[in-house]
């Protein structure tokens, strides 16, 4: 890894370093979905966001996706799963989500932009930003909930 990209994944890693007391606002991004248009983050302002990052080759990663799924499935309203594939082929991305059948949006940042800003350490990664666009909870490899989901955190923020 070059200096300067240690550098910028050690701000990162900082910046989304969550404290009971402080709270940072997640990084605003937009990439390319796997459906064809194009989502940005602040488009969900207002609702409560579990953002995940995964790959093909991640073996957790499927759990986490079915996961999110069925976290989404306990809420009708105020809530949005957002999944970001950092397969460097759309095809690899694009082959399990069809094979998982998830419902929500999946985009594809085959540069991995998004996922140094967010300063990933292990996938899957999750990240549970609130309605005003702060990170309250970040979870990463064996720290992800999996299939148990985020329905306890997400309801904990709605109910803010």
């Amino acid at each position: 890894m070059t200096c300067r990209r240690t550098i910028i994944a050690l701000i990162a890693w900082t910046v989304l370093a969550v404290s009971a007391d402080e709270r940072v606002e997640a990084p605003d991004f937009a990439l390319p979905g796997l459906d064809g248009p194009n989502y940005r983050l602040s488009e969900y302002r207002g609702e409560v966001v579990a953002l995940t990052f995964w790959a093909k080759w991640c073996g957790a990663c499927a759990d986490e996706l079915v996961g999110l799924q069925r976290t989404g499935e306990s809420f009708d309203d105020g809530f949005q799963a957002l999944a970001i594939s950092l397969d460097r082929r759309v095809d690899d991305a694009t082959n399990l989500s069809a094979r998982l059948d998830l419902d929500y949006p999946l985009m594809i940042d085959t540069r991995k932009t998004v996922g140094r800003l967010y300063g990933l350490d292990d996938l899957p990664a999750t990240v549970i930003i609130d309605q005003r666009g702060l990170v309250r909870w970040r979870y990463s490899g064996r720290k992800t909930r999996g299939t148990d989901g985020y329905a306890d955190h997400v309801r904990s923020l709605m109910d803010e």
